[in-house]
């Protein structure tokens, strides 16, 4: 059960935490000086090491997973995304956005 449902959900939310964190430097980058922020270089940092985080734990369940199911898997990474840039960034979801959520959820629940 764990290796099935959890650590691949994991996985993808440790994607989504990189992508924001992605984000969020671009946010940052208004100008050339705001490159060489500490602030910037260390969220930087970490987004690097969180979206090799992210590779690696998709190489281990490639290992074990079949590939129909770790790409379904990999779909909510849409939902965590709008989820956390909301919650971190401020953005705002439509409700269109979050049918699209919902169905998604819901599609890799019958297709897992």
């Amino acid at each position: 059960m764990v290796r099935s449902y959890l650590l691949p959900v994991l996985v993808v939310m440790l994607v989504s935490l990189g992508l924001i964190s992605l984000k969020g430097i671009g946010m940052r980058l208004g100008s050339y000086e705001s490159f060489y922020n500490s602030g910037t270089l260390a969220l930087g940092t970490a987004a690097l090491m969180i979206l090799v985080a992210s590779a690696l734990g998709w190489l281990y369940l490639l290992s074990y997973l079949e590939v129909s199911r770790a790409i379904a898997f990999s779909a909510l990474t849409f939902p965590f995304v709008y989820a956390l840039s909301w919650c971190f960034l401020g953005e705002v979801v439509s409700p269109r956005q979050l049918f699209g959520m919902v169905a998604i959820v819901a599609g890799v629940m019958l297709s897992t």
